[in-house]
């Protein structure tokens, strides 16, 4: 196991916040970044994937997509 490969993170309620990370990525803020991004746009139930021969794209409303690797 690499230990510059291993990431976590370690959270409690909302409302006692507490988020404790270890790693190369901070998680916590990917999720946060994530939800600010969902919430903008619209808060969607249900999203589309776009297939073309170049691109695998998920979309989930303005602003909320991202690139799935081929």
């Amino acid at each position: 196991m690499n230990p510059e490969r291993i990431v976590w993170t370690w959270c409690i309620a909302p409302d006692g916040a507490t988020v404790t990370e270890w790693g190369p990525r901070a998680l916590w803020q990917l999720a946060e970044d994530v939800h600010e991004r969902w919430a903008a746009a619209g808060g969607p139930g249900t999203y589309r994937l776009e297939l073309t021969d170049q691109e695998q794209r998920v979309v989930g409303g303005p602003g909320l997509h991202w690139v799935l690797p081929l």
